[in-house]
């Protein structure tokens, strides 16, 4: 009778883990960048107009050294915007600045160490952005290192290229390929059925 009975406990504990457990993915579909709603701005406008005496305004308490550190960040966007535009690449407002980069990586328009020069200057202006305290040893390094990046992304010849869009089977990489059938991600040569 004990083993019935730890058979049963057992039974329900694995009901109940199988109840408890269950996955289930959802992909939120997040857009890198919304244009401004019209009606939403008019709406939030009259509300402040409406309470401005309730309201602070100052935002006078930004450092020299955010303001630099806002404008790096938004002069490398800049430019990477402009290199998607000249490509002929539609999908650039959908890409932030990493992925930006590491598209033109793979298509061979910048090095690794423009890349990972990039990303250190980005994640000290969005660290200083988000209010962070950095140090001066960080903002010294945005400071000299900037000058190279933006030398580095304002020489990039670009030309138009036609990009494919790709699933592949491989590692399923869904995105845009310079070469049809061909993954700029793991580099998997496929053919289409």
């Amino acid at each position: 009778m004990q083993k019935e009975s730890e058979i049963n406990e057992k039974l329900i504990c694995l009901q109940t883990l199988t109840l408890n457990n269950n996955f289930s993915p959802t992909i939120n579909n997040i857009s890198a960048y919304n244009e401004p709603n019209n009606s939403k701005m008019k709406e939030v406008s009259n509300y402040i107009k409406a309470n401005k005496s309730t309201i602070s305004s100052d935002i006078t308490n930004v450092t020299d050294d955010e303001k630099i550190m806002f404008s790096a960040k938004l002069s490398i966007e800049k430019l990477l915007n402009k290199i998607f535009q000249r490509i002929g690449d539609s999908y650039n407002n959908r890409f932030g600045i990493m992925q930006m980069i590491f598209e033109l990586q793979k298509m061979e328009y910048i090095d690794a160490i423009t890349v990972d020069s990039i990303k250190q200057i980005i994640n000290v202006c969005n660290s200083a952005i988000h209010g962070k305290v950095i140090n001066k040893v960080h903002i010294n390094f945005v400071k000299e290192t900037l000058p190279f990046v933006l030398n580095k992304l304002q020489n990039i010849k670009t030309k138009e290229v036609h990009l494919f869009p790709i699933t592949c089977p491989r590692c399923h990489y869904v995105g845009q390929s310079r070469y049809l059938n061909v993954c700029p991600k793991c580099e998997f040569v496929f053919v289409d059925d």
